[in-house]
């Protein structure tokens, strides 16, 4: 079966270099596909270094600034790969744009688990070079009901 690395376009980097919330350095494995917005974070062995659960949103905004990633379309996924279990997240944001001084600013991260079948269908769209479906993306938009004035 082939992997999201066979996929043209694709980059991998090993470790990618980040900063967590406090601005200390941190690291992951990072795949990442700028064409397609997304990108795959996996958790490295932290010693001493925050893990992805505690800096998504340095995470996201690095990849959307190093990588041109709209961040309306940035999907992320973060995994760790652990011999006890192998499990993949969504991350999702409730905003996520450019700010004033031409970086990237995400708020309010959370992550949702994917059981086994969604991460094999996800990674079968990937591998045959599809975008990941739109409900799969960082920043969902909001949908208000309007409410009628009185």
């Amino acid at each position: 079966m082939e992997t999201p690395l066979d996929i043209p376009g694709t980059q991998q980097v090993r470790p990618f270099h980040f900063f967590d919330a406090q601005h200390q350095p941190t690291r992951c494995d990072l795949v990442v596909h700028p064409a397609h917005g997304w990108a795959i974070a996996t958790e490295l062995p932290q010693s001493g270094h925050a893990g992805i659960n505690q800096c998504p949103h340095t995470l996201a905004a690095k990849i959307c600034g190093e990588y041109d990633v709209d961040p309306a379309a940035l999907v992320l996924l973060v995994r760790y790969a652990y011999p006890a279990a192998d499990s993949y997240f969504v991350v999702r944001f409730i905003q996520g744009d450019r700010d004033l001084f031409d970086g990237f600013t995400f708020l309010g991260p959370s992550r949702e688990p994917l059981d086994p079948d969604q991460v094999a269908e996800l990674l079968a769209q990937l591998t045959a070079g599809e975008e990941p479906r739109a409900t799969f993306r960082a920043v969902q938009m909001l949908v208000l009901s309007q409410r009628s004035k009185k």
